[in-house]
């Protein structure tokens, strides 16, 4: 039988967010009401690093989508406009085409697949 690891105290995960914003184990445990020796023995516990990883990983991946998601409409309006151009250099025009269209490919729903 496998022992489910107990969860995280709300100070354990005040402190984990405050070390994967850049706080010393110091800082985040006086902001925390704890001392740093805790701090220190708490990254040793197994559910506290997969929390500290999980937070960093959401961070790193959710600030990249956000800035995709963010770029998307500028990068739509970019191919849109060398589409168009008849002064655009037709293998422009061409690779801003192929380039939409594989796009357009990745993102299509199955046949069977619901709207």
């Amino acid at each position: 039988m496998t022992d489910t690891p107990r969860p995280l105290t709300p100070q354990q995960l005040e402190a984990a967010r405050r070390l994967v914003r850049g706080a010393s184990g110091s800082e985040a445990a006086a902001a925390v009401g704890v001392r740093p020796e805790t701090v220190s023995r708490w990254r040793r516990d197994p559910a506290f690093t997969a929390e500290l990883r999980r937070l960093v990983e959401l961070a790193e991946h959710g600030d990249t989508r956000a800035r995709v998601e963010a770029l998307t409409p500028k990068a739509l309006d970019a191919l849109t406009d060398a589409l168009a151009s008849t002064r655009a250099p037709l293998a422009l025009r061409i690779e801003a085409a192929a380039a939409l269209l594989a796009f357009a490919a990745s993102i299509q729903r199955p046949p069977d697949a619901e709207p």
